[in-house]
């Protein structure tokens, strides 16, 4: 089956020039690995980002993809992911989320809060 063709990440704006546009870490887990938080400036750097941790992984993964992140999920589709459950993110004691919905793409995983 031909490899889906990774979003290419566009050149970073000069607002981020000097700074960090995304970053993607990544765990061993006991049923199989898992990447998050992935946090990115846009989908293109997010996409990329995944792409290159593919590369590197062999094996079961999971990802705890945002349900916003339409372009990412696309790529992971074409790549052979299913979506295997819901998740929700639920605050109690505060309105105010502590992330940058914008800029989070995946989570560490609900284990983890």
């Amino acid at each position: 089956m031909p490899q889906p063709s990774a979003p290419t990440a566009a050149p970073c704006s000069p607002a981020c020039a000097n700074g960090i546009a995304g970053f993607l870490l990544g765990r061993d887990g006991g049923l199989a690995a898992q990447i998050g938080p992935l946090i990115a400036d846009d989908d293109a750097i997010a996409g990329a980002l995944v792409a290159r941790a593919l590369d590197g992984i062999e094996g079961p993964l999971f990802v705890d993809l945002a349900d916003s992140k339409r372009e990412v999920r696309r790529f992971l589709d074409a790549s052979g992911f299913a979506a295997a459950r819901p998740f929700t993110r639920m605050l109690h004691g505060s309105s105010a989320r502590f992330d940058d919905a914008a800029r989070t793409f995946a989570v560490v995983g609900p284990e983890f809060g």
